[in-house]
Protein backbone atom coordinates (compact mmCIF):
# COMPACT_ATOMS: atom_id res chain seq x y z
CA UNK A 1 0.00 0.00 0.00
CA UNK A 2 2.91 2.51 0.71
CA UNK A 3 4.34 1.84 -3.00
CA UNK A 4 1.02 2.99 -4.42
CA UNK A 5 0.91 5.85 -2.06
CA UNK A 6 4.63 6.99 -3.17
CA UNK A 7 3.46 6.42 -7.03
CA UNK A 8 0.34 8.69 -6.64
CA UNK A 9 2.32 10.96 -4.70
CA UNK A 10 4.60 11.35 -7.26
CA UNK A 11 2.34 11.80 -10.24
CA UNK A 12 0.55 14.42 -7.76
CA UNK A 13 4.33 16.35 -7.48
CA UNK A 14 4.19 16.07 -11.42
CA UNK A 15 1.20 17.56 -12.20
CA UNK A 16 1.53 20.26 -9.90
CA UNK A 17 4.85 21.15 -11.63
CA UNK A 18 3.06 21.25 -15.00
CA UNK A 19 0.60 23.50 -14.13
CA UNK A 20 2.51 25.72 -11.66
CA UNK A 21 5.81 25.69 -13.41
CA UNK A 22 4.94 27.57 -16.53
CA UNK A 23 3.30 30.37 -14.58
CA UNK A 24 5.73 30.76 -12.27
CA UNK A 25 8.51 31.02 -14.92
CA UNK A 26 6.29 33.09 -17.05
CA UNK A 27 5.99 35.27 -13.37
CA UNK A 28 9.70 35.52 -14.01
CA UNK A 29 10.13 37.22 -17.26
CA UNK A 30 7.39 39.57 -16.71
CA UNK A 31 9.70 40.61 -13.85
CA UNK A 32 12.53 41.41 -16.16
CA UNK A 33 10.93 41.96 -19.42
CA UNK A 34 11.52 45.51 -20.68
CA UNK A 35 13.66 46.69 -17.89
CA UNK A 36 16.81 48.48 -19.42
CA UNK A 37 19.99 46.09 -19.78
CA UNK A 38 22.10 47.74 -17.68
CA UNK A 39 25.27 44.59 -18.40
CA UNK A 40 25.80 41.83 -19.98
CA UNK A 41 28.33 39.48 -18.48
CA UNK A 42 29.53 35.83 -18.86
CA UNK A 43 30.51 33.27 -16.40
CA UNK A 44 33.01 31.94 -16.86
CA UNK A 45 34.82 35.51 -17.50
CA UNK A 46 37.37 34.12 -19.82
CA UNK A 47 34.59 32.56 -23.34
CA UNK A 48 36.03 30.55 -26.39
CA UNK A 49 35.12 34.19 -28.50
CA UNK A 50 36.74 36.96 -28.32
CA UNK A 51 34.63 39.99 -26.27
CA UNK A 52 33.64 41.88 -29.53
CA UNK A 53 32.98 38.59 -31.66
CA UNK A 54 30.90 37.65 -28.54
CA UNK A 55 28.59 41.26 -28.16
CA UNK A 56 28.33 41.09 -31.84
CA UNK A 57 26.82 37.88 -32.07
CA UNK A 58 24.21 39.09 -29.15
CA UNK A 59 20.68 40.26 -30.52
CA UNK A 60 21.05 41.57 -26.58
CA UNK A 61 22.15 44.76 -26.25
CA UNK A 62 22.99 47.34 -23.67
CA UNK A 63 20.83 50.25 -23.02
CA UNK A 64 18.04 48.15 -24.46
CA UNK A 65 14.61 46.76 -23.22
CA UNK A 66 15.12 43.72 -22.59
CA UNK A 67 13.14 41.19 -24.50
CA UNK A 68 13.18 37.24 -23.63
CA UNK A 69 12.90 36.68 -27.91
CA UNK A 70 16.38 38.38 -27.72
CA UNK A 71 17.41 36.20 -24.96
CA UNK A 72 16.50 33.08 -26.68
CA UNK A 73 18.36 34.58 -30.20
CA UNK A 74 21.42 34.94 -28.40
CA UNK A 75 21.42 31.79 -26.72
CA UNK A 76 20.65 30.06 -30.42
CA UNK A 77 23.31 32.61 -31.95
CA UNK A 78 26.36 31.37 -29.52
CA UNK A 79 25.33 27.43 -29.63
CA UNK A 80 25.26 27.91 -33.48
CA UNK A 81 29.06 28.74 -32.87
CA UNK A 82 29.82 25.49 -32.03
CA UNK A 83 32.10 26.19 -28.93
CA UNK A 84 29.36 26.09 -25.92
CA UNK A 85 28.16 22.79 -24.85
CA UNK A 86 25.59 24.61 -22.30
CA UNK A 87 24.31 28.17 -21.65
CA UNK A 88 21.82 29.61 -19.10
CA UNK A 89 21.62 33.11 -18.73
CA UNK A 90 20.71 34.48 -15.07
CA UNK A 91 18.85 38.48 -14.47
CA UNK A 92 19.00 39.98 -11.53
CA UNK A 93 17.73 43.38 -10.91
CA UNK A 94 20.18 46.19 -10.13
CA UNK A 95 18.56 50.00 -9.59
CA UNK A 96 16.20 50.88 -12.79
CA UNK A 97 17.47 47.89 -14.91
CA UNK A 98 18.65 44.54 -15.06
CA UNK A 99 22.18 42.64 -15.00
CA UNK A 100 22.67 39.74 -17.74
CA UNK A 101 24.24 37.37 -17.07
CA UNK A 102 25.06 33.96 -20.01
CA UNK A 103 26.54 31.41 -17.91
CA UNK A 104 28.72 28.65 -20.10
CA UNK A 105 29.87 25.99 -20.57
CA UNK A 106 32.78 25.44 -23.48
CA UNK A 107 32.79 22.46 -26.31
CA UNK A 108 36.08 21.07 -26.09
CA UNK A 109 37.46 19.47 -29.32
CA UNK A 110 40.49 17.11 -30.02
CA UNK A 111 43.84 19.22 -30.98
CA UNK A 112 46.94 17.25 -31.82
CA UNK A 113 47.68 14.06 -30.96
CA UNK A 114 51.29 12.60 -30.54
CA UNK A 115 53.05 9.72 -28.96
CA UNK A 116 56.06 10.35 -27.50
CA UNK A 117 58.13 8.47 -24.66
CA UNK A 118 58.49 4.77 -24.22
CA UNK A 119 57.59 3.22 -27.43
CA UNK A 120 59.71 0.42 -29.19
CA UNK A 121 59.23 -0.58 -32.92
CA UNK A 122 56.45 -2.33 -33.85
CA UNK A 123 54.26 -0.50 -33.19
CA UNK A 124 55.75 2.70 -33.96
CA UNK A 125 54.66 6.21 -32.72
CA UNK A 126 52.53 6.84 -35.90
CA UNK A 127 50.66 3.21 -35.49
CA UNK A 128 49.70 3.91 -32.48
CA UNK A 129 48.41 7.67 -32.82
CA UNK A 130 46.39 6.55 -35.83
CA UNK A 131 45.16 3.56 -33.83
CA UNK A 132 43.30 6.07 -31.49
CA UNK A 133 41.26 7.12 -34.21
CA UNK A 134 41.19 10.76 -32.84
CA UNK A 135 40.46 13.16 -35.53
CA UNK A 136 41.65 16.78 -35.37
CA UNK A 137 38.63 19.06 -34.73
CA UNK A 138 36.08 16.29 -33.68
CA UNK A 139 34.54 17.46 -30.56
CA UNK A 140 35.46 15.75 -27.04
CA UNK A 141 34.29 13.53 -25.17
CA UNK A 142 34.71 11.87 -21.90
CA UNK A 143 34.25 8.56 -23.79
Amino acid sequence: MILVRLGYTHLLCAFLLLVAGPAFLLAQNRNFEGKRVVAIHFDPAEQPLEPKELLAILQLKIDQPLKMAEVRDSIDRMFATGRYADIQVDAEAQDDGVVVTFLTRNSWFIGGVEVTHGVSDPPNPGQLENATRLELGEPYTEA
